[in-house]
Protein backbone atom coordinates (compact mmCIF):
# COMPACT_ATOMS: atom_id res chain seq x y z
CA UNK A 1 0.00 0.00 0.00
CA UNK A 2 3.01 2.22 0.83
CA UNK A 3 4.27 1.62 -2.62
CA UNK A 4 0.85 2.40 -4.35
CA UNK A 5 0.63 6.16 -2.43
CA UNK A 6 4.46 7.00 -3.09
CA UNK A 7 3.55 6.42 -7.10
CA UNK A 8 0.34 8.44 -6.62
CA UNK A 9 2.43 11.09 -5.24
CA UNK A 10 5.10 11.07 -8.19
CA UNK A 11 2.44 11.33 -10.62
CA UNK A 12 1.17 14.08 -8.16
CA UNK A 13 4.05 16.14 -8.01
CA UNK A 14 4.82 15.62 -12.20
CA UNK A 15 1.78 17.59 -12.62
CA UNK A 16 2.38 19.95 -10.21
CA UNK A 17 5.56 20.59 -11.89
CA UNK A 18 3.95 20.64 -15.39
CA UNK A 19 1.76 23.21 -14.24
CA UNK A 20 4.24 25.19 -12.58
CA UNK A 21 6.14 25.27 -15.94
CA UNK A 22 2.84 26.46 -17.72
CA UNK A 23 2.31 29.30 -15.48
CA UNK A 24 5.83 30.40 -16.25
CA UNK A 25 4.58 30.48 -20.19
CA UNK A 26 0.93 31.97 -19.03
CA UNK A 27 3.12 35.15 -17.43
CA UNK A 28 5.35 35.37 -20.42
CA UNK A 29 2.79 35.48 -22.70
CA UNK A 30 0.73 38.01 -20.41
CA UNK A 31 3.75 40.36 -20.18
CA UNK A 32 4.34 40.35 -23.64
CA UNK A 33 0.88 41.00 -25.77
CA UNK A 34 2.34 41.21 -28.87
CA UNK A 35 4.53 37.78 -28.65
CA UNK A 36 1.19 36.32 -27.88
CA UNK A 37 -0.64 37.44 -30.58
CA UNK A 38 2.54 36.54 -33.25
CA UNK A 39 1.91 33.25 -31.50
CA UNK A 40 -1.76 33.10 -31.78
CA UNK A 41 -1.46 33.64 -35.61
CA UNK A 42 1.09 31.44 -36.00
CA UNK A 43 -0.95 28.36 -34.61
CA UNK A 44 -4.61 29.71 -36.70
CA UNK A 45 -1.91 29.52 -39.80
CA UNK A 46 -0.66 25.89 -38.66
CA UNK A 47 -4.08 24.81 -38.16
CA UNK A 48 -5.26 26.28 -41.34
CA UNK A 49 -2.55 24.64 -43.81
CA UNK A 50 -4.43 20.93 -43.79
CA UNK A 51 -7.36 22.52 -45.12
CA UNK A 52 -5.96 24.64 -47.77
CA UNK A 53 -4.09 21.34 -48.76
CA UNK A 54 -7.53 19.47 -48.46
CA UNK A 55 -9.57 21.85 -50.67
CA UNK A 56 -6.41 21.83 -53.33
CA UNK A 57 -6.48 18.25 -53.53
CA UNK A 58 -10.09 18.41 -53.79
CA UNK A 59 -9.78 20.41 -56.39
CA UNK A 60 -7.74 18.73 -58.03
CA UNK A 61 -9.99 16.10 -58.35
CA UNK A 62 -13.05 17.99 -59.49
CA UNK A 63 -14.39 18.36 -55.97
CA UNK A 64 -16.16 21.41 -55.23
CA UNK A 65 -17.37 22.09 -51.61
CA UNK A 66 -17.23 25.49 -49.99
CA UNK A 67 -13.88 26.22 -48.33
CA UNK A 68 -15.86 26.66 -44.84
CA UNK A 69 -16.88 23.09 -45.14
CA UNK A 70 -13.94 21.84 -46.30
CA UNK A 71 -12.31 23.60 -42.76
CA UNK A 72 -14.31 21.99 -40.58
CA UNK A 73 -14.43 18.36 -42.51
CA UNK A 74 -10.56 18.63 -42.02
CA UNK A 75 -10.52 19.95 -38.60
CA UNK A 76 -12.84 16.81 -37.61
CA UNK A 77 -10.99 14.19 -39.39
CA UNK A 78 -7.57 15.51 -38.38
CA UNK A 79 -9.10 15.36 -34.55
CA UNK A 80 -10.34 11.88 -35.42
CA UNK A 81 -6.57 10.87 -36.96
CA UNK A 82 -4.99 11.74 -33.52
CA UNK A 83 -6.93 8.76 -31.53
CA UNK A 84 -4.37 6.30 -30.91
CA UNK A 85 -5.74 3.68 -32.53
CA UNK A 86 -3.49 3.77 -35.59
CA UNK A 87 0.17 4.46 -37.10
CA UNK A 88 0.62 8.38 -37.78
CA UNK A 89 -3.78 8.54 -38.24
CA UNK A 90 -3.90 6.04 -41.49
CA UNK A 91 -6.95 4.22 -41.34
CA UNK A 92 -8.66 6.14 -39.22
CA UNK A 93 -7.78 9.71 -40.87
CA UNK A 94 -9.70 7.91 -44.53
CA UNK A 95 -12.55 6.13 -42.59
CA UNK A 96 -13.57 9.96 -41.20
CA UNK A 97 -12.60 11.64 -44.65
CA UNK A 98 -15.05 9.03 -46.52
CA UNK A 99 -17.95 9.59 -44.36
CA UNK A 100 -17.87 13.56 -44.14
CA UNK A 101 -17.07 13.57 -47.63
CA UNK A 102 -19.90 11.51 -48.51
CA UNK A 103 -22.67 13.70 -46.41
CA UNK A 104 -21.65 16.50 -49.05
CA UNK A 105 -22.61 13.54 -52.04
CA UNK A 106 -19.13 13.10 -52.47
CA UNK A 107 -17.96 9.25 -53.88
CA UNK A 108 -15.71 7.23 -51.50
CA UNK A 109 -13.29 6.85 -53.95
CA UNK A 110 -12.36 10.20 -54.83
CA UNK A 111 -12.93 11.16 -50.99
CA UNK A 112 -10.15 8.64 -49.53
CA UNK A 113 -7.89 9.56 -52.96
CA UNK A 114 -8.32 13.19 -51.32
CA UNK A 115 -7.21 11.72 -47.95
CA UNK A 116 -4.07 9.29 -49.35
CA UNK A 117 -2.78 11.93 -51.31
CA UNK A 118 -3.03 14.41 -47.70
CA UNK A 119 -1.53 11.29 -45.79
CA UNK A 120 1.31 11.32 -48.57
CA UNK A 121 2.44 14.18 -48.76
CA UNK A 122 2.71 14.49 -44.40
CA UNK A 123 5.30 11.23 -45.26
CA UNK A 124 6.99 13.06 -47.84
CA UNK A 125 7.48 16.56 -45.65
CA UNK A 126 9.37 14.03 -43.00
CA UNK A 127 11.44 12.55 -45.28
CA UNK A 128 14.22 15.68 -44.72
CA UNK A 129 14.27 14.89 -41.04
CA UNK A 130 14.18 11.30 -41.56
CA UNK A 131 17.84 12.17 -43.77
CA UNK A 132 19.02 14.40 -40.74
CA UNK A 133 18.59 11.44 -38.30
CA UNK A 134 20.34 9.00 -40.34
CA UNK A 135 22.95 11.35 -41.11
CA UNK A 136 23.72 12.34 -37.27
CA UNK A 137 22.64 9.25 -35.85
CA UNK A 138 20.04 8.74 -32.91
CA UNK A 139 21.82 11.02 -30.36
CA UNK A 140 19.64 13.17 -28.29
CA UNK A 141 20.60 16.53 -28.70
CA UNK A 142 22.54 18.23 -26.35
CA UNK A 143 20.90 19.76 -22.91
CA UNK A 144 20.70 23.63 -23.15
CA UNK A 145 19.83 26.26 -20.31
CA UNK A 146 17.02 28.56 -21.63
CA UNK A 147 16.36 31.62 -19.69
CA UNK A 148 12.68 33.04 -19.67
CA UNK A 149 12.60 36.67 -18.68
Amino acid sequence: MLKRLHVSRSWFVSIQRELAALEVSVQTLAARPLLAVALSLIALVNQLLPAVAFWLYAGELSVVINPWDIAMITFIATLAATIPISVAGWGVREGALVFLFGLYGIRSEVAFAISVLYGVSLTLMSVPGLLLIIQQGMRPPAASKTNIT
